[in-house]
C-alpha cells in the first residue's frame, strides 16, 4: 500500500472490514462496505475525492484514530462521544466518585439530543437547542476533568487519566455536536451496521479470494443502504434479479429509493405491448 502522507510503500497484513455512512442534501442514507487491507481513511479518501466541487465541505464523523485522517479534501472532524463515554463506563467501578459528575453530565447531554430527535427538529434548530442546552454541561464537564489531573486527584498516566486526556485532548471534535449544523454526536449508527460483516466474520473467517470479500461487500452495501432508508430490502433485491438486464443498462434507475418508479414503468410497458 501508498501511505497517503509520505508517498512510501509499505506492506500490510490483515483484512480489515471498513464502512462508511453518508447523509445526502435530501437525509437519504448511503452505505458502502469494504473488505481488504485498506483503512477507513482511505475508503473516505476514496469516496470524498469524488465529491462535486463548490459544495460545502462535509462533516466527518469517526473516532480519534489517524487510520481515519481525511487527506483529499478539508473536512469538519466531529469527535465520537461514545468512545469517550465508553472510556469513562469501563472504569465506572473503580472510580465511581470522580467519575460520577462525567457521567451524569453526559447521561444529560445524551437526553437533550434525544429530545431532539423525538421532537424531530431540524439541523439548525437541533443546533441552536444543543448550544443553549448542552454546551453550558459539556463545558463545565471538560472543566471537571482537567481539575481533576490539575489537583492530582488522578495519576495522569493510569487508565483513567488516559480516559481524561481522551476527552480533553478531543474536546474540538468532540463538541462538533453543538457547533456545527448536522454534526452528530457519536458513530453508533455505523457501529450497530457493522454488527452484520461481524456475524459473517464469526461464521466463516476468511474469504476465499479478493471477489468473494467484494461480492460479501457489495451485498452489505446494498442491504443496509436498503434498510437505512426504511425499504423492504428482500423485495428491493428480488425487483434487480428479475430485472438485471434493465440494471446493468441504466443503475441510476434503481438505486433503493427509485427502483418501484422504474417497476411501475416497466410494468406499464408490458401491459401497452400486450394491449
Amino acid at each position: 500500500k501508498i501511505e497517503r502522507r509520505t508517498g512510501k510503500q509499505v506492506e500490510r497484513t490483515g483484512c480489515h472490514t471498513t464502512a462508511v455512512i453518508g447523509r445526502d442534501a435530501d437525509g437519504r442514507y448511503i452505505a458502502v462496505f469494504r473488505v481488504g487491507s485498506q483503512h477507513s481513511g482511505e475508503l473516505l479518501d476514496e469516496l470524498l475525492a469524488k465529491r462535486l466541487p463548490g459544495l460545502p465541505r462535509p462533516l466527518v464523523m469517526g473516532d480519534a484514530a489517524s487510520a481515519n485522517a481525511v487527506t483529499v479534501c478539508p473536512v469538519y472532524m466531529c469527535g465520537c462521544n461514545a468512545h469517550a463515554l465508553r472510556r469513562f463506563k469501563e472504569l465506572e467501578s473503580k472510580h465511581p466518585r470522580e467519575l460520577a459528575p462525567l457521567l451524569s453530565a453526559y447521561r444529560q447531554v445524551y437526553e437533550n439530543d434525544a429530545h431532539t430527535r423525538t421532537e424531530g427538529m431540524s439541523d439548525d434548530t437541533r443546533l441552536a437547542y444543543h448550544r443553549q442546552n448542552s454546551r453550558p454541561i459539556f463545558m463545565k464537564m471538560c472543566r471537571d476533568a482537567q481539575a481533576l489531573l490539575d489537583e492530582h486527584k488522578v495519576e495522569p498516566n493510569s487508565k483513567l487519566g488516559s480516559a481524561l486526556d481522551y476527552l480533553l485532548n478531543h474536546q474540538r471534535s468532540l463538541s462538533a455536536f453543538f457547533r456545527l449544523s448536522g454534526a452528530p454526536m457519536d458513530n453508533n449508527l455505523l457501529e450497530r451496521e457493522l454488527r452484520l460483516p461481524v456475524r459473517l466474520r464469526d461464521g466463516a473467517p476468511v474469504f476465499r479470494s479478493t471477489v468473494g470479500a467484494a461480492v460479501a461487500a457489495g451485498l452489505w452495501t446494498l442491504l443496509v443502504t436498503t434498510i437505512l432508508n426504511g425499504i423492504n430490502a428482500f423485495a428491493y433485491l428480488n425487483a434487480l434479479q428479475r430485472h438485471q438486464d434493465d440494471v446493468k443498462s441504466d443503475p441510476l434507475l434503481w438505486l433503493p429509493w427509485t427502483y418501484q418508479h422504474r417497476v411501475d414503468d416497466l410494468g406499464r410497458c408490458n401491459r401497452t405491448d400486450r394491449a
